[in-house]
């Protein structure tokens, strides 16, 4: 079996066979993005921590995944999020908008949700079906985001956000020309 406890410091999770037992300890300030995968009955929260360093040495932490029940995952991502970001939010984004398409019926956007201490996307699968195709989000705390560019074309322009200090874009937003400075600020 395997538990899965958040206390005010950190996220436990304790597992226990017939003959072994397991413990590790996530401290919310290691939490660098959530992300999650719907499937029909249940879902996986995958909390990243990142990496770190331990006596000079650079350790890359391996992704916790929680196997956690379809109804819970939104409940439970969000309060992962709360209490790494160390903020209070109502749950309802500030900003809702999708990625720029000529087609969107077609495409099936992705979604993005401005949240007070998160950034999350949302892929929505075929056309939106949330039965036939599993569905994934992934949210990024506002303090892992090192830097955000744009960049604007005829019709469309891209809002490209950098997270943990490398120069490849961990995240490109496809927006309208009009609304790429807009987005890019917020």
């Amino acid at each position: 079996w395997t538990e899965y406890i958040l206390t005010s410091k950190y996220l436990q999770i304790r597992r226990a066979g017939c003959c072994v037992s397991h413990q590790r300890y996530v401290p919310w300030d290691r939490v660098q993005n959530v992300s999650t995968r719907r499937q029909l009955c249940c879902g996986q929260l995958v909390v990243d921590s990142g990496s770190g360093w331990v006596d000079g040495v650079e350790v890359q932490e391996t992704p916790v995944v929680l196997q956690v029940p379809r109804g819970e995952l939104d409940r439970l991502e969000h309060e992962i999020l709360r209490r790494a970001g160390n903020a209070t939010s109502s749950g309802r984004p500030v900003r809702t908008f999708a990625d720029a398409s000529c087609c969107p019926i077609v495409f099936c956007p992705t979604k993005y949700d401005v949240h007070d201490n998160f950034l999350r996307t949302r892929e929505t699968g075929l056309c939106g079906a949330p039965l036939c195709i599993p569905r994934k989000s992934r949210s990024i705390l506002w303090r892992d985001i090192t830097d955000v560019n744009h960049s604007k074309g005829c019709f469309f322009g891209s809002v490209d956000v950098m997270v943990g200090g490398s120069s490849i874009p961990e995240l490109t937003m496809r927006t309208w020309v009009g609304s790429t400075e807009t987005i890019a600020d917020e």
